[in-house]
């Protein structure tokens, strides 16, 4: 229960993880001081089921009442003779016997790497094997004793495992033998000459100290080379293989790999790994391998708005029961002729007058036909219900020849809010979606189709349905493509504690339900059938259109699109503060 792959909790009985390089390892010192804190804490709650003192509990139901009521029920030895005595067991914190399938007092997993071509896969495997042996001390209690006087009687009892199993009496030599080392891991064989490594910090040049550099051998073995000392330095010898690479490992920093061909310093020759970096102290080596602190920063979402303006269509029906062509056939004269109107803008131009808009959609059949959008540059915050989830996920390191290890982070932000992140310098890859958490509504309306039949046109109406939402997503984007990826540069991300994400967004809130809108009404009068009316008279009317229309969520689907157009790509570019 306490157990798993975190170098926070105990090292599993078993357990599997696929990483290039292993980066979680345990100290046997420190297992044996968490054991010692947890026996301190746990076996008081030991309790005897027949003794003065035996209480039970039963836990309310609940997501996970069932796993605290079995921890409950272990706790409780099955035995009986003490209906009247008080059974105390207590842990002190003793030293105890902890022995472990370690390596020099290292607990770390089974390395497998396999390496073809450019595709790299590593395989940790954990097992752990325990012996412990721990006392523990029990007290019986007979209030009732010498007239009421009572007695204490203690004495100690040994708590023993072996093997990750209970031991039985008289079985007390254990099984475990640490695992025999692999030759290619044994220092005794590195063949190379000396490869001298200086670690420094990516944004203060300053050497990194107690930095764990590993070796990994593709399709045979991972060794562990060493630490750092306080110059960041470390020098050893490694295997001469092919296709070698070394890890770079140090705590609230990226892991870094670099591939390395020992092969080529077989022998005698040394060499300083690593590579040119500007800015670094006069006695410092002409190469170094830089790592990536992990800096926490506050994130925050603003958006940018698609506004939208219509175009409706601005027709004219023309009647005239007095047209010769009813002499002829008994048809009616009928005439509808349509263009497009004046653009109506639900927002505030301005500047906007010469530009074009970055999409345009024409709905068939509704007087607002014409739908265009365009893109405001000036920021807005977020609203109270609008919630945006922003994805940032590690691409590569901007120096390509360091392999960075694998790194995202996500966080949901609300409103005006703050969250707190943990980023490195690196190219990036950033998506992100926006959710408006409020009743989104589109407003039936009437569309009609024109049918041309002979030499006159007939309209036909019907009604169309809207349509009510409880929920809108009214933003997104994705740089998913290296056109479109952001590199983060260690002089801004250290030199900043606040980062603004910009999202489109479609302002579909700031879209009225209904416009007003005129069409004009004509009586024609001596009207020849395909050559028009001698002369009419016409009025406007006033009408009611809509200023949303259900092909406004199609706006969505392009949003990711229009994210990457590379002048609004600029106009979005994240912002360090």
């Amino acid at each position: 229960a306490f157990s798993g792959v975190d170098m926070k909790k105990l090292p599993p009985t078993v357990g599997t993880t696929f990483s290039i390089i292993p980066t979680i390892f345990w100290s046997e010192v420190k297992v044996q001081k968490d054991l010692r804190r947890l026996f301190s804490s746990y076996i008081p709650m030991l309790r005897f089921l027949g003794s003065n003192n035996f209480y039970g509990h039963i836990y309310p139901q609940g997501s996970l009442s069932k796993v605290f009521q079995s921890v409950y029920d272990e706790s409780v030895l099955t035995l009986s003779g003490a209906s009247d005595l008080n059974v105390d067991f207590h842990y002190f914190n003793w030293p105890l016997y902890l022995k472990t399938n370690s390596k020099d007092g290292i607990i770390k997993p089974f390395h497998f790497f396999f390496k073809y071509g450019v595709f790299n896969m590593g395989q940790q495997h954990y097992e752990t094997n325990y012996d412990i042996s721990y006392p523990v001390l029990v007290t019986l209690k007979d209030p009732a004793a010498f007239g009421g006087e009572g007695y204490d009687f203690v004495f100690a009892l040994e708590g023993n495992i072996r093997n990750n199993k209970p031991a039985v009496g008289g079985e007390f030599v254990s099984a475990i033998s640490p695992p025999t080392p692999r030759l290619a891991c044994d220092k005794n064989h590195w063949d190379t000459g000396i490869l001298k490594t200086v670690v420094v910090d990516s944004f203060t040049k300053e050497p990194i100290e107690k930095v764990k550099i590993g070796f990994s051998i593709p399709e045979q073995d991972d060794c562990q080379i060493g630490l750092t000392d306080k110059k960041g330095n470390l020098e050893s010898t490694y295997p001469s293989v092919y296709g070698g690479l070394v890890s770079y490992f140090k705590e609230d920093y990226l892991m870094n790999y670099l591939p390395v061909n020992t092969y080529q310093y077989k022998g005698n020759k040394s060499a300083l790994i690593g590579f040119p970096v500007q800015g670094l102290a006069k006695e410092m080596p002409a190469k170094v391998m830089e790592l990536h602190r992990l800096k926490a920063i506050n994130v925050s979402v603003k958006k940018r708005n698609l506004e939208k303006c219509i175009a409706p269509l601005k027709c004219k029906y023309t009647l005239d029961p007095f047209s010769i062509t009813t002499i002829l056939l008994p048809i009616p004269y009928k005439d509808i002729s349509c263009e497009k109107g004046k653009e109506i803008c639900f927002f505030d131009k301005g500047l906007f007058g010469d530009k074009k808009p970055v999409a345009t959609i024409e709905v068939n059949g509704s007087i607002s036909k014409f739908n265009n959008y365009y893109f405001s540059s000036s920021s807005k915050n977020l609203e109270v219900k609008e919630e945006a989830m922003v994805i940032l996920e590690r691409i590569s390191d901007a120096n390509k020849k360091i392999i960075g290890e694998t790194y995202s982070v996500s966080e949901s932000v609300k409103g005006t809010q703050k969250k707190e992140i943990r980023l490195v310098p690196g190219i990036y890859k950033l998506t992100s979606n926006m959710y408006l958490n409020e009743k989104v509504s589109i407003p039936d309306e009437v569309r009609c189709t024109n049918y041309d039949i002979l030499t006159y046109t007939e309209q036909s109406c019907e009604p169309f349905n809207g349509t009510n939402m409880t929920k809108y997503v009214n933003g997104m984007l994705e740089w998913n493509t290296p056109a479109t990826y952001f590199t983060i540069t260690p002089e801004q991300l250290y030199g900043s504690n606040d980062l603004e994400i910009f999202l489109p967004s479609q302002n579909i809130k700031g879209f009225p339900d209904k416009v007003n809108w005129t069409s004009e009404k004509c009586q024609g009068f001596l009207c020849l059938t395909g050559a028009g009316c001698a002369f009419d008279a016409c009025k406007e009317e006033a009408i009611v259109i809509n200023g949303k229309v259900i092909e406004d969520i199609q706006v969505i689907a392009e949003m990711n699109n229009i994210s990457r157009r590379p002048d609004i790509r600029k106009a979005l570019e994240p912002r360090f503060i």
